[in-house]
């Protein structure tokens, strides 16, 4: 679990768990499934590892290949991004996520992993993003994915 500093009301900071973190220690984890309207994925996605998990995540997402994509997140799923102020629970809401964002950002933008870091179930990815081939200024970023035993996103 991560720290976050939290400003008092005297201009210093103090520790506290990140607020999204309390709301999952509280919130039971969903059984959420795929929607069973959903067609049948084009092709199974068998994950071996934590490195391969990530890349094919990451491949899926460069493509706006959302079912390949989803099929590295677990059912069971409680994403997190800083952006946002509440996780998404479950593969459905957090693919819906991916989805949406992806219709906000230009188009050519790909995540490209620069390296990572497999701990069997734990895996750290340092990325940049680049538009059309060219890196964008400013847009590294790291990403820390908890798995679970067949190698999905679990967190």
């Amino acid at each position: 679990m991560g720290i976050a500093f939290v400003p008092t009301g005297s201009g210093g900071f103090s520790t506290a768990k990140p607020l999204s973190r309390q709301i999952c220690a509280t919130r039971p984890r969903l059984q959420t499934h795929m929607n069973v309207s959903s067609p049948a994925p084009s092709k199974i996605v068998v994950l071996k590892s934590g490195e391969e998990c990530v890349r094919t995540f990451y491949d899926g997402w460069n493509a706006r290949d959302f079912d390949t994509a989803g099929q590295c997140i677990s059912p069971n799923t409680v994403y997190e991004d800083a952006i946002f102020a509440k996780p998404f629970y479950g593969r459905e809401e957090t693919v819906n996520f991916f989805q949406r964002i992806s219709g906000l950002l230009p188009p050519g933008i790909e995540f490209v992993v620069d390296h990572v870091a497999d701990g069997g179930n734990k895996v750290g990815v340092m990325w940049h993003c680049e538009i059309n081939k060219k890196p964008l200024p400013f847009s590294r970023g790291n990403s820390f994915y908890v798995l679970d035993d067949d190698f999905r996103i679990l967190e």
